[in-house]
């Protein structure tokens, strides 16, 4: 039981998708007075976790793919924790559980870097800065060698995803000598571009055939200090809660992942995107996960408490994608992250003055 409560806290793998009414953002009317067709347009993108089937075959997702690529996002964000945060987060020794399980496999690879390269966080972040302005003045046959040298910069930067995707391009190309690199880091391109997940499948993959030099890291974690404090003493009293002893008993938070399952092995997860993402979905989600804290009604309060950390994070998240779409005025954004975050970016993003919330319905035409 104590499992399910932290699972159920932490809210890592759960259902869910976003509303499609415009939310009451205030008294004040902060639409801004220029045509829908000049708004820039953000499609939040609900995801299971992949890495729970086993087995999982990319090829499922070849459909999904095609219509995000028809649809052609100027950019693409991730439910990944960026180089400055994981810095940020590194010198706190608080954070170490959630660098554990966010950002594992980015701290081995950026240490393993820097000694090879020989350089500290701070000259690896201002090369790659560097690098990527080069980069982004070169034509793309002028690129090769550039990539070579910034893809284990990158790494180095705690930058995983954009060092697997530079190196996807240079293993692309015939005689760019990619084997240079020392397998210790080249694994960890290879691992990362294979691995079985939304970032790699769909997000990497999206941007590959797009020709994107970057994806852009959303997620942000500062909130888990003060989660952390709460979170023994918050699961033990809802394992004393009759609501949530009948929410488990129920077995719904299980229902979108046994759909995952099934969807999957008939080829195509399309459809499953499409129920996933659509407003009925979404506000399931909403009343079954977040309204649940409602009705516990805790003596302590970290019910309530646990809410407000929620909105923290996806607030935060909220904030990275307008800074991303800060210079992408009237372009198309996908931003791709677990399921329960999308209704909650869904609402904070549309008060943006000059945003559009696009559905992935309307993306592929059809309805789920």
């Amino acid at each position: 039981m104590r499992g399910l409560a932290v699972a159920l806290i932490l809210a890592l793998g759960s259902p869910t998708s976003a509303s499609s009414q415009a939310p009451v953002c205030g008294p004040i009317d902060l639409g801004a007075p220029i045509p829908r067709s000049e708004r820039t347009q953000i499609l939040v993108l609900g995801s299971q976790h992949l890495r729970r089937i086993e087995s999982f075959d990319r090829a499922t997702l070849d459909s999904l793919l095609d219509a995000l690529e028809a649809w052609e996002p100027a950019a693409i964000g991730v439910e990944a924790l960026s180089p400055a945060v994981i810095a940020a987060m590194e010198s706190r020794p608080v954070y170490e559980p959630a660098l554990e399980a966010f950002a594992a496999e980015a701290l081995a690879g950026g240490r393993l870097a820097r000694d090879h390269l020989g350089i500290t966080w701070p000259e690896a972040m201002r090369a790659a800065d560097s690098l990527y302005g080069e980069l982004d003045a070169l034509l793309p046959g002028q690129r090769a060698t550039l990539r070579r040298e910034l893809v284990p910069i990158l790494l180095a930067a705690y930058d995983l995803d954009n060092a697997a995707l530079q190196w996807s391009y240079i293993a692309a190309e015939p005689g760019t000598e990619g084997s240079a690199l020392p397998d210790t880091l080249r694994s960890f391109f290879e691992k990362r571009l294979r691995a079985s997940n939304e970032t790699a499948a769909i997000g990497l993959a999206l941007a590959g055939r797009l020709g994107l030099a970057r994806v852009h890291p959303l997620d942000d974690h500062f909130e888990t200090a003060l989660f952390l404090a709460i979170a023994d003493d918050l699961s033990s009293e809802l394992e004393m809660s009759e609501a949530y002893r009948e929410l488990v008993e129920s077995g719904a938070l299980e229902e979108s992942e046994k759909d995952l399952r099934e969807v999957h092995a008939t080829g195509d997860l399309l459809p499953f995107y499409l129920a996933l993402n659509a407003p009925g979905a979404l506000q399931k989600d909403v009343d079954l996960q977040w309204k649940f804290f409602f009705r516990t009604r805790l003596p302590s309060g970290l019910d309530r408490y646990r809410v407000a950390l929620w909105e923290v994070r996806n607030l935060a998240m909220a904030a990275h994608v307008r800074r991303m779409t800060a210079p992408l005025r009237g372009e198309r954004v996908l931003v791709i992250v677990g399921a329960s975050h999308k209704p909650f970016l869904d609402a904070y993003l549309a008060c943006g003055m000059d945003v559009e919330i696009v559905h992935l319905r309307e993306v592929v035409g059809r309805q789920p």
